[in-house]
This record gives C-alpha cells, structure tokens and sequence, in this order.
C-alpha cells in the first residue's frame, strides 16, 4: 500500500517488508505497489515517497519494482539509491513527497548483450489506464531530466503514446521482459540473467 497516508519510514512497516524479504530465498524477487519511486512524469511527478524503501529492497536482492498511477510506460535503469531526506516521505507533505537522495545508475545494463543489472529496475507499468499522461515526453530523453533531481538522467525508456502492458517470461536464471502495445507491437524488450542458486 502506498497511498497518501502511508508513510514508507514506519518502522512496524519497514520489519514487515524486511521479514517478508529475508523469508524467501526466491531466485526472483519482485516488489509491487501503486506509487513509483521513480517516475519522470509530469503527472505525479512529486509523489515519490516510496524511495524511501530502496535501499531495504537492495539489501534483500529485490530484482523489479512495479507500479502504476502515472498512466504511462516507464523503465529506470538499473539503479541504487541512498535517500538525503527521508522526512519528505511523511504524509503531512501532503503531494509533495519527492524524497532527494545519491542516485547510482547501471550504466552498462543495455538488456541485450549486458544482462546482468547492478540495481533495481523499476517499471511502471501504468499504460492500461483510462487514458494516457505525458505525450510530450514520450520517448524524448530531454524531457526526462527534472530540476528536484539535479537533471539526473536514470530511466532509460518513457512510452505514452499507446497503450500497453508488461509481460515477463522467466526460465530459471533468464528472465525476458517485454513490453506491448495495445495493437500487439513490441515497445521494449530486456532479458536480464543471474547465476543459478545451487
């Protein structure tokens, strides 16, 4: 649940998400909730509070993040991140809730002949919405780089200008990543390996 009463800094929460993780030793880990942490989108580009919960998903090998709400199709790099301050996080920030930190993108990850990601790779998905936000930034890096964030460049693809959704095939230590467009086109495509669990 990300809505605008949680606050991702609650400890109670934070065991929780640390319990949930440590308890799996899953080859594959993904986290799900509504609100990205990392969204270049104009729309709800300050509601960004769930940063705050990164660096406890690295810890626990968390390999995609997957939200909606910004009615668009967006994929980061593959990316650690060190929050500055966490106080933004808590809902009486009301829609501001932009958390700044240290970002460390994998800038070698391309999907193809770079698989293996160093980070998590964050992906909203929320191109099946009613209707689609941010057609001026679709696919227009330039348009991706906000001043609350330095102009830090860290997503690597930004579709709006179709519907779509997200399809994973796994097979043990391969997993492809695939996003299509409502007309069945293919938008995107990664693969993304890591070594076998003995």
């Amino acid at each position: 649940d990300s809505n605008v009463y949680v606050d991702p800094t609650l400890p109670a929460l934070q065991h929780f998400i640390e319990t949930d993780l440590a308890g799996t030793d899953a080859l594959w880990k993904f986290v799900v909730y509504h609100h990205p942490a990392f969204n270049v989108g104009d729309k709800h580009y300050s509601e960004q509070h769930m940063r705050a919960l990164s660096p406890l998903f690295e810890l626990h090998g968390v390999d995609f993040c997957l939200h909606g709400h910004e009615h668009v199709y967006q994929r980061t790099m593959p990316l650690r991140f060190k929050p500055t301050d966490e106080s933004k996080a808590a809902p009486d920030h009301g829609a501001h809730r932009l958390i700044p930190g240290v970002f460390t993108p994998d800038r070698v990850f391309d999907g193809k002949q770079a698989t293996r990601p160093d980070g998590i790779l964050y992906i909203t998905t929320g191109a099946g919405g009613k209707e689609l936000y941010d057609p001026d930034q679709d696919e227009d890096p330039t348009k991706w780089l906000h001043p609350e964030d330095n102009n830090f460049a860290y997503n690597a693809r930004f579709h709006s200008s179709a519907h779509s959704l997200t399809v994973f095939d796994l097979d043990g230590p391969t997993l492809i990543m695939t996003q299509v467009d409502e007309a069945g086109k293919e938008i995107d495509r990664i693969t993304v390996t890591k070594a076998a669990k003995a």
